[in-house]
């Protein structure tokens, strides 16, 4: 359901989303019993300049394949669909909710699910530059 709001029922299926579930529920309880003020961040898919290859998501993959002349390998029908949000929007969530959100929970998302394969339709239209540096060593 999209955009998922943070009052939607919480069923994880998976246990990576019920670990994540579960530490929400332990910051809510401790909040609760011992009166300290908690802030629940949900990060979505987020993706941006500088993320790590050992932990690269999606569309970091899909750049690094085209810069590589590789094919993009989507699993499945490609029909998966995903929020993806870009970190400078993340920062600016974590900065807003530093400043105004005690005991709240937030997504944090763009509101907006993509398919996998409009995602690998969308990086591969677009034109990459290449810059060549000299190495002076």
């Amino acid at each position: 359901k999209y955009p998922t709001s943070e009052n939607e029922f919480i069923q994880p299926k998976y246990p990576y989303a019920l670990t994540k579930y579960l530490g929400e529920c332990i910051a809510i309880h401790w909040s609760e019993v011992y009166k300290i003020p908690v802030t629940s961040l949900r990060f979505f898919n987020v993706y941006g300049e500088g993320q790590s290859n050992e932990y690269a998501g999606v569309i970091t993959k899909f750049i690094k394949n085209i810069v590589d002349n590789k094919s993009l390998e989507i699993f499945g029908t490609g029909m998966q669909t995903r929020d993806f949000v870009a970190v400078q929007d993340v920062i600016g969530a974590i900065y807003n909710a530093m400043i105004n959100g005690q005991n709240k929970i937030y997504n944090i998302a763009s509101g907006r699910a993509i398919t996998i394969k409009e995602l690998a339709e969308t990086i591969s239209a677009m034109k990459i530059k290449f810059i060549h540096l000299l190495n002076f060593n």
